[in-house]
């Protein structure tokens, strides 16, 4: 696969800008559409208008496509500073929300499947780059929290509801997320040691013994 850091080299103006929007632009609505079995250079070409041969000379493959694409919708996130801590992760949820939308959702859909090392990559930098930001708001606030643990608590309910559940993601998921998170950025979420003494078998009732009673002897007819 191509180096997507490349792509980041050109000059952001003028037709190679055009060019990679619309190339771009075109793999983002077959991805949405028709998921990675849609995913072919003529068909790009064709939606896109550019020529194949330029496509081949920039992105190398559909993978340089894709990889370049996850890049592209993984950017322009950033880091709240609202005054609270409730409100700042607020934002960081909506932020999440707003790239959860029903197409977004499909299209993260396809990226996770998508059998690339360096599309994997590219979200892994993503969740990287968030946990940064989380981590952030809690050295800010002085909180004690972990920022992955944080993190999870915050973005797994919306991706659950969005990739999974295949639903828009509601006020209330972002309101119950936040509220988890915060008590995890308090350190008065569940622990891991609580967790464990939670689910350990619990131990069974002690029987008491058997109690033998004397037997009762039918009396033989005489």
């Amino acid at each position: 696969m191509n180096d997507i850091g490349r792509v980041g080299t050109v000059r952001p103006g003028g037709r190679t800008s055009r060019t990679r929007a619309a190339v771009l632009a075109a793999a983002r609505t077959i991805l949405v559409k028709q998921g990675a079995s849609g995913m072919r250079i003529e068909a790009i070409a064709a939606l896109s208008g550019v020529h194949r041969s330029s496509i081949y000379r920039r992105w190398g493959d559909v993978a340089g496509i894709v990889a370049d694409l996850a890049d592209e919708i993984t950017r322009g996130l950033s880091t709240p500073q609202t005054g609270s801590l409730e409100s700042d992760l607020t934002a960081i949820a909506q932020q999440l929300r707003r790239q959860l939308d029903p197409e977004g959702a499909r299209l993260v859909r396809s990226l996770l499947a998508w059998p690339d090392d360096g599309i994997r990559e590219v979200l892994a930098r993503f969740w990287s780059q968030r946990r940064e930001a989380v981590a952030t708001v809690l050295q800010r606030h002085e909180r004690p929290g972990d920022p992955a643990s944080v993190l999870r608590l915050l973005a797994g309910p919306l991706h659950h509801q969005a990739v999974i559940e295949g639903e828009p993601v509601t006020e209330e998921t972002v309101r119950l997320a936040v509220d988890a998170a915060c008590r995890c950025a308090n350190g008065t979420g569940i622990s891991p040691s609580s967790t464990a003494r939670r689910t350990r078998s619990p131990v069974a009732p002690r029987r008491r013994p058997a109690v033998l009673r004397p037997s009762r002897r039918r009396a033989a007819p005489g």
